[in-house]
């Protein structure tokens, strides 16, 4: 979760296609205390054993945990499969956002300063500087993105300043996509400044391979020292692209 939450029950909606994906024959719930993993205690469970096409519900006194695991020892010739995890617990809303990970080189959760955000587009209806505030939000509301709907560019592109010299290897793109007037671009590449030009970074290696909306896409390369990067989106027909979220990572 990012950060230790109020947890009581958990459902599993376990898989069930009849042939090679069955209900496991067990599930062990655990939770991460900080240094090793241990079984979640005082459990209660509906149904007793596990079963397909259903929501499993697994209830317990509440514990506060930044981890919990299902682990699913599959039937005898079978493999397993989940179609949700979900974890409930009491809270206050709304819910206290995780902190951002450590060693994101692009944030800026002021606004102030560097890093910094420019665009070559931005639309009326966004803010470039929402990419860097370590927002995550892939739903419309609450807004907080960059796009460039609207744009009359066939391509576009999104840089951060570092304001000093930084040694980068990867980039996180949480890539926007409403699936209208903005959806994830036909493709993307990284580049960095060297001095005097924009430079394509070396052997980029893009997981998942073709650009994809509402989720993060990494992109590694070649270690480079540089005082700025940016992405180049081009665009997929006549729709625009957009990213919630950019991430630069030293490694």
């Amino acid at each position: 979760f990012g950060i230790a939450r109020p947890i009581d029950t958990v459902k599993l909606y376990i898989l069930d296609d009849g042939k090679t994906v069955v209900p496991p024959s067990s599930i062990e719930l655990q939770y991460w205390d900080g240094q090793a993993w241990h079984d979640v205690p005082g459990q209660t469970r509906s149904p007793q054993t596990p079963t397909g096409r259903r929501a499993n519900t697994i209830t317990f006194p509440t514990i506060r945990a930044e981890k919990i695991r299902a682990m699913l020892t599959h039937a005898e010739n079978g493999r397993s499969g989940l179609s949700e995890f979900e974890a409930w617990g009491d809270g206050e809303l709304p819910i206290t956002p995780a902190p951002a990970p450590k060693g994101n080189l692009a944030l800026n959760e002021s606004g102030q300063g560097f890093p910094k955000a420019s665009a070559s587009f931005t639309s009326r209806f966004d803010k470039v500087e929402e990419a860097i505030d370590g927002k995550i939000v892939f739903a419309p509301e609450p807004r907080n993105r960059w796009t460039t709907y609207e744009s009359p560019n066939k391509s576009d592109w999104l840089a951060i300043d570092f304001g000093a010299e930084k040694s980068v290897a990867r980039v996180s793109l949480h890539i926007y996509d409403d699936r209208g007037g903005v959806q994830a671009p036909a493709a993307y590449t990284v580049e960095h400044w060297d001095g005097q030009a924009w430079r394509d970074c070396d052997r980029q290696v893009k997981t998942p391979r073709r650009p994809a909306g509402g989720r993060v896409n990494e992109v590694s390369f070649t270690p480079v020292k540089t005082n700025k990067i940016r992405v180049v989106l081009t665009h997929k027909g006549n729709s625009r692209s957009g990213v919630t979220e950019i991430e630069a990572w030293g490694e």
